[in-house]
């Protein structure tokens, strides 16, 4: 089960960015995933890739 924290848009190296977290189930645990993507077209698609930066990497590293 994946739940979505929050995003939030922040100024860094003169971008911005916006930070994703993702709480999911693993096992007996909760973890926080977190990703980022640089703000480039528009805010909302760069939290749907700072969310998918977040949970991917849990994916592959559960895939297999």
């Amino acid at each position: 089960a994946f739940q979505l924290e929050g995003v939030k848009i922040t100024e860094a190296f003169g971008e911005s960015l916006v930070i994703a977290g993702v709480h999911v189930v693993d096992g007996r645990d909760t973890r926080l995933l977190t990703g980022s993507a640089e703000v480039r077209e528009a805010p909302e698609e760069a939290a749907v890739l700072a969310v998918l930066d977040a949970t991917n990497r849990w994916f592959q590293s559960h895939s297999g």
